[in-house]
């Protein structure tokens, strides 16, 4: 929703291509599945986004997803592995972080909800972090749960409010961590589509 906001305002198009190739870059953290073939809701309205508009500096979505696969020698990424596109044509965001999260075929249970520090998720956080640092990125925005489809039953106050304060603990240390050379300027945490109560109690 941000990136599609930000695609329809001229302000934000006008900045996004002047900041392309400066030391103001913005950029957005997408979980993906680990086969890379991009047919979830979320992934399609993605590519539709991508394609709704001239990519004119890079090359196109589909073109840099197969660079990377061929990179990887065709390999199928691991959960916490993550890799990256850049955009000119994607409003304020210019660099989107495909962040690997659980296998379509590998649901999010009752147990697996809950997120250890030394889980693969919170360690590619850390990696994206690190890059971030690495190459000027100033604004950093990523689903607060690094999920993007949870089954119904698990939008609950504790499940919800557990692997957040996962996320956020580990944030700290991370900023902790890089105190003395941290560029980032900003960061947005996206709340998933579920009522606000639920993290209000």
């Amino acid at each position: 929703q941000i990136i599609k906001q930000s695609m329809n305002n001229q302000v934000s198009k006008l900045t996004s291509i002047s900041n392309l190739y400066g030391e103001s870059l913005s950029a957005m953290v997408f979980v993906v599945d680990s086969s890379l073939t991009y047919e979830t809701k979320h992934e399609k309205r993605f590519i539709k986004l991508c394609e709704s508009s001239t990519e004119l500096h890079f090359p196109d979505i589909h073109e840099q997803i197969k660079q990377i696969k061929t990179k990887n020698n065709n390999r199928q990424f691991k959960t916490g592995d993550f890799f990256v596109t850049k955009h000119s044509n994607l409003g304020e965001v210019q660099v989107v972080v495909h962040l690997i999260g659980r296998d379509k075929n590998n649901p999010i249970t009752d147990s697996s909800i809950f997120l250890q520090p030394d889980s693969p998720l919170i360690k590619g956080l850390r990696n994206i972090f690190s890059m971030a640092l690495q190459y000027d990125i100033t604004t950093l925005t990523f689903p607060l749960l690094l999920i993007n489809n949870l089954p119904d039953h698990l939008f609950t106050h504790p499940t919800c409010v557990a692997r957040s304060i996962s996320v956020m603990r580990s944030i700290r240390s991370l900023l902790v961590a890089s105190r003395n050379d941290n560029t980032l300027k900003n960061m947005r945490l996206l709340l998933p589509p579920v009522s606000l109560e639920i993290f209000e109690k």
